[in-house]
């Protein structure tokens, strides 16, 4: 499969090289006909177009790689050294926590560092792209729980008073049951803040292990017992 993978990617190099130095090709050999007075006319126009051709494409998938790097790039924001106006956004959780936001309309993303419940970020509108925050176990071990908003989630950063968002823990599991393919059932977890919406936690200890579960009847006996997968 790899090596497929890897002809599959060779041929593509192999085309893009050929769609935008192959003009090289019909424009030496015109140029070359011109000079001997053997025609060469039409080779040499088509060599000609050919490389205005590639470079409109080389100038639009260099601007397109400029926007989408642009999209992708965060900002850490710093209140020191920023000399503009900037407004308040407030957590309840008090620990180590951090935002990413995306300006609007402009579209540039800034990271904001959430001390002690608290960010500061210049003033404007923003729509939320990703939650972290990080805690430590009785053991020590570091552990981030990260929220992705599957919907729109605007806010408006003013001077006059602080945004609040309902982000973070307490966290709560819960385990979603349907039915699956050949009458067999689903089960898949779910963890979610404290105002909903779900959270992905992960040990800086790499993958943890994953969750266990057990299926009691009414009687309280285990009826069914496994492990979760990843994916």
């Amino acid at each position: 499969m790899y090596a497929l993978y890897f002809l599959l990617g060779i041929l593509v190099i192999a085309l893009v090289t050929a769609l935008l130095i192959g003009w090289l090709v019909p424009l030496i050999i015109g140029i070359v006909k011109l000079c001997r007075r053997t025609g060469g006319i039409a080779l040499t126009i088509i060599g000609v177009m050919w490389a205005l051709g590639a470079s409109g494409l080389a100038a639009v998938g260099y601007v397109a790689y400029r926007q989408l790097g642009a999209a992708l790039r965060v900002a850490d924001f710093d209140p020191a050294t920023y000399h503009g106006q900037t407004g308040t956004v407030t957590l309840p959780y008090q620990g180590e926590s951090s935002l990413i936001v995306r300006a609007k309309p402009a579209g540039a993303k800034l990271g904001l560092r959430v001390r002690d419940g608290v960010a500061q970020a210049p003033v404007g509108r923003y729509e939320l792209q990703t939650y972290s925050m990080s805690m430590k176990d009785k053991a020590g071990v570091a552990w981030t729980a990260s929220h992705f908003p599957s919907t729109s989630q605007e806010l408006e950063v003013t001077t006059a008073s602080p945004v609040r968002l309902n982000l973070g823990p307490p966290f709560t599991a819960r385990v979603d049951v349907s039915a699956g393919p050949g009458g067999k059932t689903m089960l898949q977890l779910g963890i979610s803040g404290r105002a909903g919406g779900a959270y992905t936690i992960m040990s800086g200890q790499g993958r943890a292990a994953p969750p266990r579960f057990e299926v009691l009847d009414g009687s309280g006996q285990v009826v069914w017992q496994g492990s979760f997968e990843y994916g």
